[in-house]
């Protein structure tokens, strides 16, 4: 059975409340079991916006001894699954499940972005058999709120059956860690199933041993082996923050820069504020992480305290030529001047490391 439509709405029940409405290739009826053991059939879905709500259904199961059917969807413009029947016995979403002892179907979903909310599933569920697999290839995000599901659990009456397999491929997959919506190939007698995610990234859900009432991903078997969860993530390359260091050794010389030229024109004297040095001598530093005030100097020692009238004579007016300080006075009020030459000290006696770089005293 295949449908073609621009968009598709599915919506709510029968008047009785009785059955959901939908696309269904089930065998028995949506509300009792069948007889026999004939599978249910298969459903191809080609549309644009896939919108089923409050119950509605499409379906593929087997409500008897029959296989579950596939469900093969492709909607160009995107998946939304919401809400439950009024008295919440029919959940929103795909089925291709057993209700009796047959297999789980399948269900393979494609779209660019699937959204489950307000209790909607997934579903390849069995009540005594092995379980169907799922298959979502979601181009951009999978949202799962408020108790929704996507299942390939196996003997959910006590039975028999392994559970199924899920393959997920999107972009991101979205949960609300509170809000317990699960994604399960569980086992009861049998081994659990397989989850495969491929993702970027993957928010609020998260894997656990068994059920909790947050939102998990489980494989969990009563009385068998666990099943695996497998996540990948294909775009996270751990050599993206290396670098290759340099083979040969550095050249100290060629970060420091000795020629200072006292009284020539070229001389400048940049602030560009605090953090620290550049990463070399020729350039200013660019860094974003400064460096923390110290506060203010307290001066215990009296032989730093006095006046410093006597420095006063070395004024820089009338003087054109700006000059490498050679000395410092320190004031009582804890001022810090600069000047061009010290009377406590001779131009030979200061150690410089450049011969070049000797300062021209101005008398």
């Amino acid at each position: 059975m295949t449908f073609w439509r621009s968009s598709i709405q599915l919506v709510g029940t029968s008047p009785t409340r009785e059955n959901p409405s939908g696309l269904f290739t089930s065998t028995g009826t949506p509300d009792r079991f069948g007889q026999g053991s004939a599978p249910a059939g298969n459903i191809q879905v080609r549309t644009g916006q896939l919108q089923i709500l409050d119950g509605a259904r499409i379906s593929a199961s087997s409500q008897n001894q029959g296989l579950g059917g596939s469900l093969n969807i492709m909607a160009s413009q995107g998946v939304e699954f919401t809400g439950t029947s009024p008295d919440g016995f029919f959940r929103s979403g795909l089925f291709a499940e057993s209700r009796s002892e047959g297999e789980g179907g399948n269900i393979h979903l494609s779209a660019p972005n699937l959204r489950l909310d307000n209790g909607a599933t997934i579903t390849t569920e069995t009540a005594s058999n092995n379980g169907g697999n799922i298959s979502l290839a979601i181009a951009d995000t999978i949202t799962l709120r408020r108790q929704s599901t996507i299942s390939a659990t196996a003997g959910i009456n006590s039975g028999q059956g392994d559970g199924g397999n899920i393959d997920i491929i999107t972009k991101y997959l979205f949960a609300i860690p509170l809000e317990n919506s699960d994604i399960t190939a569980n086992a009861f007698l049998g081994t659990g199933g397989n989850i495969t995610i491929t993702a970027r990234g993957i928010f609020g859900i998260e894997f656990r041993r068994e059920l909790t009432p947050l939102s998990d991903i489980t494989v969990s078997s009563a009385f068998r082996v666990d099943g695996v969860v497998t996540i990948n993530n294909p775009d996270t390359d751990p050599t993206q923050a290396l670098f290759e260091l340099p083979t040969g050794p550095i050249d100290a010389s060629r970060l420091v820069t000795l020629s200072c030229l006292p009284g020539s024109q070229n001389n400048q004297f940049i602030v560009t504020g605090r953090g620290g040095l550049p990463p070399n001598p020729t350039t200013i530093h660019t860094g974003e992480s400064p460096l923390e005030d110290l506060g203010s100097i307290t001066l215990e020692s009296p032989n730093l305290q006095g006046s410093a009238t006597i420095y006063q004579d070395f004024s820089t007016a009338g003087n054109s030529i700006l000059v490498e300080a050679q000395g410092l006075v320190m004031y009582s009020d804890g001022r810090v001047s600069l000047i061009a030459r010290s009377p406590h000290a001779s131009s030979s006696s200061i150690p410089w490391l450049n011969p070049q770089c000797r300062p021209t005293v101005i008398p």
